[in-house]
């Protein structure tokens, strides 16, 4: 409400939140109308029925009362699923047939989205051959030359990376083998700081598909056994840091592959500490994923039962906020929560509220639904109307919505009317202003009788 609902995917949710909370006691068509300023999305096949059926509650309410605005609003929600929904969007139709037909409510007939259509049944009706990579069965390509010089190591993880790719789990085993006596060799030699780069490379520089554990681990293991306590601690950490928790959602590898921190730190506290400290702040200069990074290191702080350092990670994180954010407003970055200013309006003046606020999207359909949304309180539930109306209007409003407004307050009022006589000394001072547009349709309405 406070950025007139504009703020991305939290007034998304909380739009969605609102529409579920007052599903059975809000106006159906005035809750239709704020879910349609949404774009309907999809995020799984399995997603799609229940998101059809969030959608068209208010709508199968809406039947007992309106039946004619039910079957638009219904064929209004089969557009939206056809023109909006980039994926999975058949199914989500198929639910929306299934619903209509149970309550007598017309729709056209479901046209399958073009992503949902087998991939096999498109090169099929294109007679493109499907080609295929040609290997021979059981043939084997040493990952390394014989006696590799540091450079030929280097070179070598790269051509892996080539062939393998992402690779399945178990397709790196061949080059974790080789690679740990050749780390172990390095450092019978002296060579500690070239295993290390060549670590850093292999954790920094391959690409490993996000989700599985990363290939370092068996390579610590392996250095482990062999007796090399040190870099098996430091490949241990290195794992945990290149290894993305959480589905290959967060930064670092999270508490389901936190048990490679703990053997790091078994092995060598400092070593392994350093080490994940060393990648965070090379992630964070970098210009790749690093979302999240703050809380994921703070909560894998808290779990190495070190609290005094992931509280003042905590603060400096905080701290970092501050100084990236200027001009800090004076009510903070967040919307104060002040019960005393909270308006006593009923729950449908509040959807009202938000469909108001909603005029500010800067996406032309978004606008567009929410001023349908408008119009239909003016025409439907005028008395929802004044209350929001006046504090929208008091509100800092782009001037191309308060046209938006004010002119189907002059054309699509009701009679009697009630709205513009509530709000006669906003008219006034709107008819006083040096907008032409906006002191005419204010002028205008002022006259209504």
């Amino acid at each position: 409400m406070n950025t007139l609902g504009t703020g991305g995917w939290p007034t998304v949710q909380a739009i969605q939140d609102v529409a579920r909370q007052v599903g059975d006691s809000g106006d159906p068509a005035l809750i239709d109308a704020l879910l349609a300023t949404l774009r309907f999305k999809i995020d799984s096949e399995g997603e799609a029925a229940k998101t059809a059926d969030t959608r068209l509650a208010p709508i199968i309410r809406l039947a007992s009362a309106d039946l004619p605005l039910a079957r638009q609003a219904i064929r209004h929600v089969a557009a939206e699923i056809s023109g909006d929904a980039r994926r999975h969007a058949t199914a989500a139709l198929e639910r929306v047939a299934a619903i209509a037909a149970t309550h007598g409510l017309p729709v056209p007939r479901a046209t399958p989205s073009p992503d949902d259509a087998d991939q096999s049944d498109k090169i099929a009706r294109s007679g493109t051959p499907i080609r295929t990579r040609f290997e021979l069965a059981r043939a084997r390509t040493p990952a390394f030359a014989s006696n590799p010089s540091f450079i030929d190591l280097l070179a070598g993880l790269r051509a892996a990376d080539t062939v393998k790719g992402s690779g399945a789990f178990g397709a790196w085993d061949e080059v974790v083998l080789a690679l740990s006596y050749h780390v172990g060799g390095l450092i019978d030699v002296g060579r500690a700081d070239d295993a290390c780069r060549l670590l850093r490379f292999f954790a920094r520089d391959i690409h490993i598909m996000p989700g599985p554990e990363h290939p370092l681990a068996k390579l610590a293991l392996a250095l482990e056994n062999a007796g090399y306590a040190d870099i098996a601690a430091f490949t241990y950490a290195l794992a945990f840091s290149a290894t993305r928790g959480g589905g290959g959602f967060l930064t670092l590898g999270g508490r389901k592959y936190a048990h490679l921190m703990a053997k790091g730190i078994a092995l060598a506290g400092n070593i392994s500490r350093q080490v994940v400290a060393d990648e965070v702040a090379y992630a964070l200069r970098g210009s790749w994923y690093s979302v999240g990074t703050s809380r994921h290191l703070i909560e894998q702080l808290a779990v190495w039962d070190d609290p005094i350092v992931a509280e003042a990670a905590w603060r400096q994180a905080f701290a970092v906020i501050a100084h990236r954010l200027p001009l800090v407003p004076q009510g903070g970055w967040f919307a104060p929560l002040e019960l005393d200013g909270k308006p006593s309006w009923t729950v449908d003046e509040s959807l009202v509220a938000l469909l108001l606020a909603r005029l500010s999207h800067p996406h032309l359909a978004r606008k567009i639904a929410a001023l349908a949304g408008v119009v239909r309180a003016i025409q439907r539930r005028p008395d929802t109307v004044p209350a929001p109306l006046l504090w929208w209007l008091t509100q800092n409003a782009h001037v191309t919505s308060v046209l938006l407004v004010l002119d189907p307050l002059l054309t699509a009022e009701p009679q009697p009317f009630t709205i513009t006589p509530a709000i006669q000394g906003l008219l006034s001072g709107y008819a006083a202003c040096s907008l032409w547009g906006v002191r005419r349709l204010a002028s205008n309405s002022r006259r209504k009788k």
